[in-house]
């Protein structure tokens, strides 16, 4: 017994040391892949916001700030059209989305062009192939830059399941149009009723307000946030720099924890904030407001792995790593 306490303390403390390289997948084993009937519905019976980055660059050479503004496309149940006899969600400036819970696909309709793309297809599994969305009647002129007109396709690199929820990575994408963070090179993944990481509509610059769908942050369901693509950037960007706290300034224990993590704050005499737990594909899976130097956050529930702690209020953000075991 006291072999396999030491064993599991080892790697619970080399995987806190070495951390997760963002656009690296977790490993999993191929029995884990497993495909599912129905799917986590991505547009849920109730209010659905996207938040997005606008043309995020590195011009303030901090890897942290996008340097960015930031759009917020809602959509509640309700707000629906039907082009071609088929229903589709309306986001905020006309964007036309559909689901399939069945095959876990989302579909993006054009008026403009009277043209449909699939945009997330949650079925795939490792080494299948994704061929990126192309619509007919792209500019020839925009031939060279939408590299999408040629057929692209991009294959599946990993598949994973983190906390009930599947995850479809890719490798880089170096040239695509739909898909593209402009000077940001955070990963192309679909995650399981959150949607492609670029967010649901990808963008075609030759309509005005496409340029607008550069990077997601964030994914909210009615007032609950559910998904937040980095920590550090948080869901909303003015081209202005949120401080960091300290390292110091809060403490994380029992680490590796079990069932009661602590959130201690030192120096910080009314820590009013929030605090959001998400797991290493940005998947919120606990979000707690806190008020006092000592906040307990129950994680008895969630499954073995690596978390983000991230500790935000007007005048800062921090964020920690927990192991849970």
């Amino acid at each position: 017994m006291k072999r396999i306490f030491f064993t599991t303390v080892i790697l619970a403390l080399l995987l806190m040391c070495g951390g997760v390289v963002k656009g690296q997948a977790p490993a999993i084993s191929k029995s884990a892949q497993a495909e599912k009937t129905i799917y986590i519905p991505f547009f849920p019976d109730t209010t659905v916001s996207f938040s997005i980055a606008y043309k995020p660059t590195l011009k303030n050479h901090d890897p942290y700030y996008l340097m960015a503004d930031s759009w917020s496309f809602t959509g509640t149940a309700s707000d629906t059209a039907i082009y071609n006899n088929t229903k589709y969600r309306i986001f905020d400036h006309q964007l036309l989305v559909r689901e399939d819970t069945e095959s876990g696909k989302i579909f993006r309709y054009y008026p403009e062009f009277d043209a449909e793309v699939m945009t997330c297809d949650m079925s795939l599994l490792e080494g299948d192939t994704f061929m990126l969305p192309s619509v007919e009647g792209y500019p020839n002129s925009h031939l060279y830059y939408y590299r999408e007109l040629q057929q692209q396709y991009l294959i599946v690199d990993t598949v994973t399941h983190v906390n009930g929820r599947k995850v479809i990575w890719f490798p880089p994408i170096q040239e695509s149009a739909f898909f593209s963070t402009g000077e940001r090179n955070y990963p192309l993944c679909f995650i399981e009723g959150i949607g492609p990481s670029y967010g649901p509509f990808g963008k075609i610059e030759t309509i005005s307000h496409e340029d607008c769908l550069d990077l997601l942050l964030c994914v909210h369901h009615g007032d609950s946030l559910q998904y937040m693509t980095d920590s550090v950037l948080g869901c909303e960007q003015f081209v202005s720099m949120v401080p960091e706290y300290p390292e110091s300034v809060v403490h994380l224990y029992p680490n590796p924890a079990s069932q009661l993590l602590n959130v201690e704050f030192d120096g910080m005499d009314n820590p009013q904030g929030v605090i959001t737990v998400m797991d290493m594909s940005g998947v919120v899976v606990l979000a707690q407001e806190c008020n006092t130097t000592v906040t307990q956050l129950d994680v008895s529930r969630l499954k073995s792995g690596i978390y983000m702690v991230c500790f935000r209020n007007e005048n800062g953000r921090i964020v920690k790593k927990f192991v849970k075991f």
